[in-house]
């Protein structure tokens, strides 16, 4: 290779470094933040869920140990899945028994040092399909696992100081299962970790809801779990 080539390679190489650097610091620059779902038929959604938010609501923002931050939610997930005593799929929605059951998040989140000592209120939006194959498939869920100042007519709830966060239960074209974390900021914006990317996303009420979607693929049913 002769001066010339060479000098130009070298300066192709730099170039490339250079833009690489600038990126990384670009602010509002997409980069995981936690450790995400792995793809697959992997069904810990409602395991990293609430990993994050008991990540966030100690503060931590990062994942600084890809190993450690599995285990605790390979642990999470070992305690909320619906388990082998579930009844099964119950059209129109396929739901196995290794999904993740939102009562048994609440009653996890609701326990322990890292609990939360309200456990979360449980929300539904009336008529949701895959809430009524839920609340219909789940014949242990009793009245006592709903706020009872929900009623059927009342008002979507909206993240305020009390409850900041939300677990949200959301459901595809393809009637798949999914959950997502969403938490409104100090400032009163809204954002949304979704365990298959794992770094916070803007979001709005009508996402939170179901009356938009939340993107091509995903749409919240309405129904989830408030938190504080």
């Amino acid at each position: 290779m002769n001066k010339t080539k060479k000098s130009r390679l070298c300066a192709a190489v730099l170039a490339v470094f250079l833009c690489l650097t600038i990126a990384r610091c670009v602010p509002g620059r997409k980069a995981p933040a936690f450790i995400t779902q792995p793809g697959g038929g992997n069904r810990q959604c409602g395991a990293f869920s609430t990993a994050y938010y008991q990540w966030l609501k100690a503060g931590k923002t990062l994942s600084t140990g890809i190993q450690e931050d599995k285990a605790a939610v390979d642990a999470i997930y070992s305690e909320i899945q619906f388990g082998s005593g579930f009844a099964g799929a119950l059209e129109p929605y396929n739901i196995p028994p290794d999904y993740s059951d939102p009562l048994k998040i609440m009653k996890y989140l609701g326990s322990g040092a890292t609990g939360s000592a309200a456990a979360g209120i449980m929300y539904r939006r009336p008529g949701d399909p895959l809430f009524d194959s839920l609340y219909t498939l789940l014949g242990r869920m009793e009245a006592a696992d709903f706020e009872e100042a929900r009623k059927e007519d009342s008002a979507l709830p909206r993240l305020d100081a009390a409850h900041s966060f939300a677990i949200v239960i959301c459901r595809s074209k393809s009637r798949g299962l999914h959950y997502m974390l969403f938490q409104r900021l100090e400032s009163g914006t809204l954002v949304y970790y979704d365990p298959y990317k794992g770094a916070p996303r803007a979001a709005s009420y009508a996402m939170m809801t179901g009356e938009k979607a939340i993107d091509p693929v995903w749409v919240s049913s309405g129904c989830g779990i408030l938190l504080p």
